[in-house]
């Protein structure tokens, strides 16, 4: 019987020491042991940073529910983080919570429809192209904060600059965040000697800025002479590793007056400085028609990095 009894209390000793390591924490701090009860996290609040992607309009005054909260005096290209500089981030609790602006000119600026969520969201506010005084009070947008969706503030439009303002959002997201991951090999400037349907025989330039992500600055040069002169180039890119979206402005071989064009390179380097990079694209030449022709090109050529991190 006292070897039962003995077990049962073994046991329940057992059970108890573990169950108390899970709601407790030791903290060790000269000698002395104190034991403290674990509190759980406070919830997530809901907050929003209004801003705008828009310039020139000068400060816009921000209103939720009838108060004043701050001035946005700074034009973002992607949606910022709660905290932001020049934007104006508010807590907001409760449902069927109402926004706008109001910027130096009197014009009303209102944001498309929205789902408000726990945590940071970012609500971007564009003018409705009507003065604070020519609109009635009830016009202002109404936004569920509990997940439901309600009728915009300016109907026209609005589907699609939504559409719109989510790519933008989401591949500025993915630039802002890839710039700051560093990968071996960039930034870099190289040049860049080889043939396309733009240029013919070329040589150029090339600075790719950023990490994972980021820009291109490049230029061409044609050294073979055509009806319209030598070839030349000039650009951009916005790159993802080592492929890029490109837009380029030149004089052309292809057709009088210049060309515009869009196009996607890619880099491959063999070695640490040694590598082969590839286009293919289309655009507009003879740019001074008010029918321009459509041109499109491919090229090749090796590159060399002359500088690299």
């Amino acid at each position: 019987m006292k070897r039962i009894f003995c077990f049962i209390m073994l046991s329940l000793l057992m059970g108890f020491t573990i169950q108390a390591q899970t709601k407790v924490k030791e903290i060790r701090s000269g000698g002395i042991q104190i034991i403290r009860e674990e509190t759980p996290a406070p919830p997530q609040q809901t907050r929003v940073v209004f801003w705008t992607s828009q310039e020139r309009q000068g400060p816009i005054k921000v209103y939720v529910n009838g108060r004043y909260e701050g001035k946005i005096t700074k034009s973002y290209w992607s949606a910022p983080k709660c905290g932001a500089s020049g934007c104006v981030t508010v807590t907001i609790s409760g449902k069927n919570n109402q926004w706008y602006g109001v910027a130096s000119d009197g014009t009303r600026w209102y944001s498309s429809s929205a789902t408000l969520s726990r945590g940071c969201n970012a609500i971007r506010l564009y003018s409705s192209g009507g003065s604070s005084s020519s609109r009635s009070r009830g016009s202002s947008s109404s936004h569920s904060s509990s997940g439901g969706t309600v009728p915009k503030g300016n109907p026209g439009g609005d589907a699609i600059s939504s559409s719109v303002q989510k790519i933008g959002d989401a591949y500025g997201s993915i630039m802002r965040e890839g710039m700051s991951v560093p990968v071996e090999g960039f930034p870099y400037f190289a040049v860049n000697a080889g043939y396309s349907r733009f240029s013919s025989g070329f040589i150029g330039l090339k600075y790719r800025t950023g990490g994972f992500c980021g820009l291109s600055l490049f230029g061409d040069f044609g050294f073979l002479k055509s009806d319209y002169g030598y070839p030349w180039d000039v650009g951009f890119g916005l790159c993802i590793k080592d492929f890029a979206w490109d837009l380029r402005f030149g004089n052309t071989g292809l057709c009088p007056n210049y060309g515009l064009m869009t196009d996607i390179s890619y880099d491959w380097y063999f070695t640490e400085k040694f590598g082969v990079s590839a286009i293919v694209g289309f655009g507009l030449g003879d740019t001074k028609k008010n029918d321009p022709d459509l041109i499109w090109t491919w090229g090749i050529s090796f590159s060399y990095k002359i500088w690299n991190r």
